[in-house]
């Protein structure tokens, strides 16, 4: 059972720890909102990132089938 100085809504120092904890929730509450744009953010990158590997196992796919035809603009001129 409670005791009277936990439950007097007009004692200081219950007043003392409920601004605290709104305090500690404030502060709680801006850093949940950041580390969630943190990820949003991340999670963008990863988006991205993937869509480049993509890409980029597309295009070795496309040297495999004919490496030949892919390297044809990059030979080298017969007087070198």
């Amino acid at each position: 059972m409670p005791n009277a100085e936990t439950t007097n809504p007009s004692d200081p120092g219950l007043e003392a720890r409920v601004t605290a904890l709104e305090t500690k929730m404030a502060y709680q509450d801006r850093l949940i909102q950041e580390l969630d744009a943190q990820a949003y953010e991340r999670l963008r990158l990863i988006e991205r990132l993937g869509k480049r590997v993509e890409a980029m196992a597309d295009k070795l796919k496309d040297l495999a089938v004919d490496p030949g035809e892919a390297l044809a603009g990059r030979e080298r001129p017969p007087h070198y």
